[in-house]
């Protein structure tokens, strides 16, 4: 018996846009069958509450990850051996699924078959609803935050070369905004990664192929080229002039999001397996980061990339772990009202405390507040949901405007 024949298939069916960070409607139905989007019958569509609390873990993780990322960033290399730096790092290894979490809760519902998804509907309202919040916030954060803000004290000279320079950084976001024009592609090729997903067996393959080449072949030329001086880059060349560009980038953590999103483990067994990967992942991305960050004695991105195999691993345990373990138990919380509604606000504000947070980030630098103000021990997790808390109340309130709700 295949694989396939050992799991239940749960098709999940939302009402709104399936945005990564915005607010997602969702239900499910086990059927073994795919159906054609025009064959389903409308039926109530109920909400995966786990995926709402996947979304604001996410987002939280984001905001975790820049507050101490960002300071490592603006530590001295000779102060690598330092107290602050050691538990900056430390902590930044368990931020790294947080963007990878997003792209698989869009493979959830990008991907279903059971949701129509058209090429119209993909640009109307997702293309277009991305390209308006990337001009405001690319301008917003380029202009304003970077000018006026001005976190770093930077001496600027207003002159036609910062005019040029500021505009170039409008047009491409750069920091955090990446994230945009990324999804943004991501969402034009849906429609092709949608007829893979409708054959399961061609959607396995094809996730396990972008993991193997995008994840695992990087993974151990960095580790043997590393930590034995052997260089054999030569293994990744080859795979390079294979050409298979489609295979690369995030595609994996698209496919992924809807293969376990989607299909149900009836064993526990399985359940279990993806526990034990998400925990070899998180222990292992610790420890191989520290020993990496170790051996060049200053800041590095060996194992750390979203990409990393080791990140991949941490990735889909623990967004099995919300779905196997955490969904249940919120299902029933859910019937409490005030728990509810705080949860599905939460997820509504997700896409707008992603793209606010860094502004408010800055704002703490400004006035000498960072990461290590305090022992970055506790203080930093207090930091974090500080900045978080902030943000989400600002896009609370920013989304009570219609015009400003469409960029957040």
């Amino acid at each position: 018996m295949s694989e396939i024949d050992k799991v239940g298939y749960t098709l999940l069916n939302t009402n709104e846009e399936g945005y990564s960070l915005d607010n997602l409607d969702n239900g499910n139905n086990s059927n073994m069958t795919i159906k054609m989007p025009e064959e389903v019958p409308k039926k109530k569509r109920e909400r995966v509450y786990w995926i709402d609390c996947l979304r604001v873990f996410a987002s939280i993780l984001v905001v975790f990850h820049h507050t101490n990322f960002s300071q490592i960033a603006e530590v001295p290399n000779e102060d690598f051996n330092s107290f602050n730096f050691k538990v900056l790092y430390f902590y930044n290894t368990f931020t790294r699924p947080c963007v990878p979490f997003f792209i698989m809760i869009s493979g959830v519902f990008f991907l279903n078959p059971e949701r129509r998804v058209t090429i119209g509907s993909i640009y109307k309202k997702n293309l277009f609803r991305i390209f308006k919040g990337f001009v405001f916030w690319s301008i917003y954060y380029n202009v304003f935050d970077y000018l006026v803000i001005n976190f770093t004290n930077f001496p600027f000279v207003y002159n036609k070369d910062l005019a040029v320079e500021v505009f170039k950084f409008c047009v491409l976001g750069l920091g955090h905004l990446w994230y945009l024009p990324f999804v943004f592609g991501l969402y034009a090729v849906t429609p092709i990664y949608r007829e893979v997903a409708r054959n399961t067996e061609v959607a396995i393959y094809t996730a396990i192929l972008c993991v193997f080449l995008a994840q695992f072949i990087p993974f151990i030329v960095d580790f043997v080229q590393l930590f034995f001086n052997f260089d054999i880059g030569l293994i990744k060349s080859f795979f390079d002039y294979t050409l298979t560009y489609t295979a690369l980038g995030y595609t994996n953590y698209f496919m992924m999001g809807y293969l376990f999103g989607c299909i149900d483990f009836k064993k526990k067994s399985y359940i279990y397996i993806t526990y034990l990967v998400g925990i070899v992942g998180i222990v292992g991305t610790t420890i191989i980061k520290l020993m990496a960050a170790n051996k060049v004695q200053q800041d590095n991105n060996y194992f750390g990339d979203y990409n990393s195999f080791n990140v991949s691993m941490s990735t889909v345990g623990i967004f099995c772990f919300f779905k196997y373990t955490i969904g249940p138990r919120l299902n029933k919380l859910m019937e409490i009202d005030i728990l509810k509604s705080l949860l599905l606000t939460l997820s509504d504000c997700s896409y707008g405390v992603y793209l606010i947070h860094y502004t408010v980030y800055h704002i703490f630098i400004k006035f000498g507040i960072n990461s290590v103000s305090l022992n970055p021990i506790f203080w930093l997790p207090i930091y974090t949901m500080i900045i978080y808390l902030i943000s989400f109340v600002l896009i609370y309130a920013m989304r009570k405007v219609s015009i400003l709700r469409e960029i957040t």
